[in-house]
C-alpha cells in the first residue's frame, strides 16, 4: 500500500472535512504556529479518530517562515525513511511552490493544495456537473408493463416486461453519462413491486435521510457538487459505494431539497424544515 502524507500549514488555513483523510493509506501532520493556543474540538476529534496516523507539531519560537521550515524539515525526514511515498502540503501559501517543483523534478509525488478536496487522490472520480436535464421530471410517465391484448393475434412477438429502475443498484452509471437517473417508482403506485424493490425504496429513504441530517448539522455545507459527493461519500462510505452518490444528489435535487446551477450547490433544508413543521 502507497502511503500518502499530508502536512497542514493551520497557521496558515483551517482545511474542512478532516474526516475524508481518515483512510488506511493516509497520514496526517497538523502543523500549529507559535502564537496558536486553541484548537477547535471539532479538529481534535477528527484527528483522534486516525489514531497513529495523526499527530501534532508545535513550533516553538516565532520567526520568519518558521513553520514552513518545519515542514520542510519532516518531509525530508519522511521521504528519508518511506522514499516512494506521496507528499501533499495544505497551504494557501505559495511559498512552498519551488519545494514542490523541486520534489517532482527529483520524481516524487507531490502538490500544494489550498483545500483537502482538491488532493489528486480524492479526485478520482472525474464527473461532470450535474445538469437539471439529468433529473427525472415530476410528470414523466411511468413505466408499466405492456398489455398482453395489445399483441397481434397470431404473432409470435412476446413483450418483456419492464421493471421499475433500481436507484441503489451497485451497477449505478456515474453522472457523466447522459441520462442514465431513472425516475423513483413508489412501490404504493406501482401494481407490480417485489419484496426486494420494496426494501431498496425503503433503503434509499433511510440514506436520504441520514444524508439530510448530515447536512442540517453542517455550519458550512459543500458548496460544490465535486466536495458534496466527497461529503456524503466520508459518512457513508460504510453503507454505499461512491458510485451511488450522483444518484442520491439527483432525488436530494428531485425533492427540492438543494438545486444546482452548473457545480454550485444551493441548499433549501430550512424550508423544508418549516414545512414539516
Amino acid at each position: 500500500m502507497k502511503h500518502n502524507y499530508i502536512f497542514i500549514d493551520y497557521e496558515n488555513t483551517q482545511p474542512a472535512n478532516l474526516e475524508l483523510l481518515n483512510r488506511p493509506d493516509i497520514f496526517v501532520i497538523l502543523f500549529i504556529g507559535s502564537q496558536q493556543t486553541k484548537i477547535p474540538i471539532d479538529i481534535v476529534l477528527k484527528m483522534q479518530s486516525m489514531g497513529e496516523r495523526a499527530r501534532y507539531i508545535k513550533v516553538s519560537k516565532t520567526a520568519n517562515n518558521a513553520l514552513d521550515f518545519h515542514i520542510a524539515f519532516y518531509m525530508g525526514k519522511i521521504l528519508a525513511h518511506v522514499p516512494k511515498s506521496s507528499v501533499y502540503i495544505i497551504s494557501k501559501d505559495t511559498d512552498y511552490e519551488p519545494l514542490i517543483n523541486h520534489l517532482k523534478e527529483q520524481g516524487i509525488s507531490a502538490a500544494l493544495c489550498e483545500e483537502i478536496e482538491q488532493l489528486p487522490f480524492l479526485k478520482s472520480v472525474r464527473t461532470r456537473p450535474l445538469q437539471l436535464d439529468d433529473v427525472p421530471k415530476t410528470n414523466q410517465k411511468r413505466v408499466t408493463s405492456p398489455s398482453t391484448s395489445a399483441s397481434p393475434r397470431g404473432s409470435n412477438a412476446t413483450s418483456k416486461p419492464q421493471n421499475p429502475s433500481n436507484t441503489l443498484s451497485t451497477n449505478t452509471t456515474p453522472i457523466r453519462a447522459q441520462h442514465t437517473i431513472k425516475p423513483i417508482v413508489h412501490a404504493s403506485t406501482t401494481p407490480a413491486v417485489t419484496n426486494s424493490q420494496a426494501n431498496n425504496l425503503t433503503k434509499q429513504n433511510e440514506l436520504i435521510q441520514t444524508i439530510l441530517e448530515i447536512l442540517r448539522k453542517i455550519e458550512h455545507p459543500p458548496r460544490t457538487q465535486e466536495t458534496l459527493i466527497n461529503h456524503i461519500f466520508a459518512h457513508l462510505r460504510h453503507k454505499i459505494q461512491r458510485n451511488q452518490v450522483p444518484n442520491l444528489i439527483a432525488i436530494l435535487v428531485k425533492q427540492q431539497y438543494i438545486t444546482l446551477t452548473g457545480n454550485k450547490v444551493t441548499y433549501h433544508l430550512k424550508e423544508h424544515k418549516k414545512e414539516a413543521a
